[in-house]
Order: structure tokens, then C-alpha cells, then sequence
């Protein structure tokens, strides 16, 4: 297993912040589109190796709401990766392939040796971004 550097993350999934910015692309405008966005938003765009999280509004006001709305937001993503996983595994794939396919291990005999790398490579993952970011703070 690698640790994530700070590559790996930019890699996975590229953030993008907008803070009460007007749009100017009125293409596909839904309601409010251009107007400035205060309350919390998250939103997966693109798809593939073009799949980025964007994060709207203002998340300086109450941190904690902010890590509260993320929290749900992984949830999300954990029950749709959990989906997958059980797809793959009913299309006949290998634990050793889906702990590649998660960039955990390259070498996997079943469930726990994967579910192991993963969560040390998200503890890595965490220790980068959570800490990094403290220490600048």
C-alpha cells in the first residue's frame, strides 16, 4: 500500500470554491442560477478522471455545520461505493482487483486485508488534509 501524497488527492477529486459568485453562463439556468449563492452547497460535477466536488456559499459562518454537511455527504458517497463494491464482486471481480480499483493494495486474499489498506489509506488521506491544514491555521 502507498500513501496518499498531496498528488493523489488533487488527483481523486479537485475542489472548486465559489463564495457568493454570480454565474455568468445563463446555459441550462434553473431558478436563481444568478444569484449569489449564501447557504451551504456540495455538488459532484463531471464524471471519471473529470470528477470534481464543487463547494458553494459561505462555510466560514459555522465550521461546524460545515463539517456536520460533510459528513453527510460522505455518507453518501460511502453507500454508493458499498453498491459498487457488491456489483463487483456479484460480476465475479477479486478482492485483490477492487483493492486496486480503490488504490489501496495491490495484494488482497479477501474483504478484511482490503477494508484494512483502505482504511489506512483513508487515516493517511486524513492525516494529510485535516493536519496540514490545521497546522497552517
Amino acid at each position: 500500500m502507498s500513501l496518499p501524497s498531496r498528488n493523489d488527492c488533487n488527483d481523486a477529486c479537485v475542489v472548486t470554491r465559489s463564495f457568493g459568485k454570480l454565474s455568468n453562463d445563463r446555459s441550462g439556468q434553473t431558478k436563481g442560477a444568478g444569484m449569489a449563492v449564501r447557504s451551504r452547497r456540495l455538488r459532484l460535477a463531471g464524471h471519471g478522471r473529470r470528477l470534481h466536488l464543487r463547494i458553494l456559499g459561505d462555510w466560514t459562518r459555522d465550521p461546524m455545520d460545515g463539517v456536520a454537511e460533510c459528513c453527510r455527504a460522505l455518507m453518501a458517497t460511502e453507500k454508493a461505493l458499498g453498491e459498487s463494491i457488491r456489483q463487483a464482486r456479484s460480476a465475479g471481480h477479486s478482492w485483490a482487483e477492487i483493492g486496486r480499483a480503490l488504490g489501496a493494495t495491490e495484494a488482497a486474499a479477501g474483504f478484511d486485508d482490503v477494508a484494512d489498506a483502505f482504511a489506512l489509506r483513508k487515516r493517511a488521506t486524513w492525516e494529510l488534509l485535516w493536519m496540514e491544514r490545521a497546522k497552517s491555521a
